[in-house]
């Protein structure tokens, strides 16, 4: 993936098509649509969804990592996509990012080299493939423990044949094309996720301070005693 990411940003940055006047004019209507695209659209997508590492925390090896790389990872996947984000802008303009699909196969589909190296669109698709590929792996797996600490059940091993028929069947009747696709998501982004990524964790925040505060009282007046 990093040689994949690395070979894509060089062959886009020498081919000459990046106009840094795309990027201009910075905080033209100021700080307000920046901020409410942060907080509402782009905390949803794709931030909110690392919430499922959660469920992976307690079946770590080393737990005292967790802090150092998953900040490590929030900050370094962010960048990234700053970065891809800027350089599509750059590439693109402001019009051609808003109405593409995926702006970056856009981006580095105009990578023409020597008459030679054209159409690197693969490299693109190669990484989509293996990011959703694993994306789905990550959630499939949190779905599955999910449903053992919830049931009760002995293993997640009984259940995967049953559940990944349910996945792929509700894959394909919930959506008939992307399109549909895309507007069924921008509902779930912006009334449905908002749950699971502020409200619940806010709620457990709540809740994990609460009882440290009455561990803490309960510690103290059996010292006392």
């Amino acid at each position: 993936m990093i040689l994949l990411g690395v070979a894509g940003n060089f062959l886009v940055l020498v081919s000459g098509n990046i106009n840094f006047h795309h990027l201009q004019p910075f905080l033209e209507h100021g700080w307000k649509p920046i901020l409410t695209t942060a907080f509402l659209e782009t905390s949803n997508f794709p931030f909110d969804q690392m919430v499922v590492f959660m469920m992976l925390f307690p079946y770590l090896n080393r737990p005292g990592l967790v802090k150092k790389v998953w900040l490590s990872a929030l900050i370094s996947s962010g960048l990234i996509l700053c970065w891809t984000a800027s350089l599509n802008i750059a590439v693109l303009g402001v019009e051609v990012v808003e109405r593409s699909t995926f702006p970056l196969l856009s981006t580095v589909g105009k990578v023409s080299l020597f008459e030679f190296i054209q159409r690197i669109d693969a490299i693109v698709v190669f990484t989509l493939l293996m990011t959703v590929f694993f994306k789905a792996s990550i959630f499939f797996y949190g779905a599955l423990i999910g449903i053992v600490d919830l049931f009760k059940l002995k293993n997640h091993k009984q259940i995967i044949l049953p559940i990944g028929c349910i996945l792929i069947f509700l894959s394909m009747i919930r959506a008939s094309d992307y399109s549909e696709h895309t507007e069924e998501g921008t509902y779930f982004l912006h009334y449905i996720t908002v749950y699971f990524h502020i409200i619940m964790p806010l709620l457990m925040l709540l809740v994990t301070l609460s009882r440290n505060r009455f561990k803490k009282k309960g510690s103290l007046k059996s010292n006392e005693t």
